[in-house]
């Protein structure tokens, strides 16, 4: 066997293992407590109110 059917063959058993485990996150669902629905507080600047003109 040599290094490129070697790479193949990790590469392949890695995307089965991979599409295994988000088959069985998908069938689960969440797990634990859901997160913060709080929005994202902005300033009016868009910076969230730090200077960055220059002028000090």
């Amino acid at each position: 066997m040599n290094a490129a059917t070697k790479l193949g063959a990790y590469l392949a058993a890695l995307a089965v293992v991979f599409a295994g485990a988000l088959a069985v996150g998908n069938a689960v669902g969440p797990v634990g407590p859901a997160a913060d629905p709080s929005p994202v507080v902005q300033t009016e600047d868009g910076h969230g109110g730090m200077d960055m003109d220059g002028d000090g």
